[in-house]
């Protein structure tokens, strides 16, 4: 595990790095009364970090092996850390659209639902990944599994709230050009911890 978390530490670190840049930006734009702007650094710096961990998730897939046995001390640390390599370069691009849009949305104020959505799935992982091993008899490999289909499915909820309905009535997500920003009833920005 520990071999797959060098190798997917690079991505998380990517997209705590842009989500810190969306935080900002967006908080800075709707400050400032520009949401048009908020949305566009909201999206840009989530295209640009999916990107980037897409490419690194490529990395991860195509040298699994060369990678892990950098990490491992030995042949059979190896192949558990190449096979963990192989599984979460699937969702590493889930991963930094999650992260990313997190920011943004902490940017405009609203922490709450994506914590709530995040919090619910990575507490779902440990009796999703105990079912396949003491169950079915699966091997470690269900449980990467699992880990990389919920990250996937946190950033499904993240882009659902992105494209949908807010956390209450009173927000609401503005779609204008192919962009988020998180708005109140009125076309404000929003602020405060929601």
């Amino acid at each position: 595990l520990g071999i797959g978390h060098n190798g997917e530490g690079v991505a998380f670190m990517l997209g705590i790095d842009w989500a810190t840049a969306a935080a900002a930006l967006v908080g800075r734009s709707l400050g400032a009364g520009r949401p048009d702007e908020a949305e566009r650094y909201a999206w840009a710096a989530a295209r640009q970090c999916a990107l980037l961990c897409a490419l690194w998730g490529l990395v991860l897939f195509c040298f699994d092996d060369a990678l892990a046995g950098v990490w491992a001390d030995g042949p059979a640390a190896q192949a558990y850390g190449a096979a963990y390599l192989r599984i979460v370069s699937f969702c590493l691009a889930f991963q930094a659209l999650e992260i990313v849009l997190d920011g943004a949305f902490g940017g405009a104020g609203m922490t709450v639902p994506p914590l709530v959505i995040s919090g619910s799935l990575s507490l779902l992982r440990i009796p999703l990944a105990a079912i396949p091993v003491l169950h079915w008899g699966w091997g470690a490999e269900s449980i990467w599994w699992v880990i990389s289909l919920t990250a996937a499915a946190v950033s499904a909820g993240v882009l659902a709230m992105a494209f949908g309905p807010a956390a209450t009535p009173a927000h609401a997500v503005s779609m204008k050009s192919g962009a988020v920003c998180l708005v109140d009833s009125h076309g404000h920005g929003l602020s405060g911890g929601t």
